[in-house]
């Protein structure tokens, strides 16, 4: 492929990010909506996002199993790129995917679950700090408003719940032990006579 042009360094980064179809796409749309199948556009380069930045344009890239938009008027820098693609694997609680590889997001997304993955009503984010999970309001109706890079779930339990109905049932259990204990001791002594 020959290159038009007067600048002598051909395999530098300018002139491939000119001759970008998405980016001239996304600069020469007629509408503010520009749709791709998430394997034409499987990393937003920085001249991607540049592009969507300075037009304010939305781009909607759909999968087999989710739609992923990224709305131009939230980026907040375009230094680094973003992985569109989403791996889903199952998991004991429901399903898992990792957000742009664990690499810092320069701007939020919106995934909206199709098929199947649809069907979770629960969204959950790894925190590698407290080795947890925690909880995202963010999530409602299959769709989630995620600007963290990360490891996610996706599930219909509440996690939270669970381990907190353990705790409250072992508190519970040792208050009414204790209970018992010093009602014996003070009230039936003569039991033990």
């Amino acid at each position: 492929a020959s290159s038009s042009g007067t600048d002598s360094t051909g395999e530098g980064t300018d002139p491939a990010e000119k001759n970008d179809p998405i980016v001239a796409s996304i600069e020469n749309a007629a509408s503010d909506t520009i749709s791709y199948p998430q394997s034409q556009v499987p990393v937003l380069t920085t001249a991607m996002l540049n592009a969507l930045r300075t037009t304010g344009r939305t781009l909607v890239l759909e999968a087999e199993d989710y739609t992923l938009t990224v709305d131009g008027s939230t980026i907040r820098n375009t230094t680094s790129e973003v992985n569109t693609a989403l791996t889903f694997a199952p998991d004991e609680y429901g399903l898992r995917f990792t957000l742009n590889e664990g690499e810092a997001m320069p701007c939020g997304v919106t995934i909206t679950m199709t098929g199947e993955n649809a069907g979770y009503s629960r969204l959950y984010l790894h925190n590698k700090a407290t080795e947890k999970w925690q909880f995202l309001n963010s999530y409602k109706d299959g769709v989630a408003h995620a600007d963290v890079a990360g490891e996610y779930l996706l599930t219909n339990q509440n996690l939270r719940f669970t381990s907190i109905n353990w705790t409250f049932f072992i508190g519970a259990g040792i208050l009414v032990v204790a209970c018992l204990i010093a009602y014996v001791a003070v009230k039936k002594r003569y039991w033990f006579w």
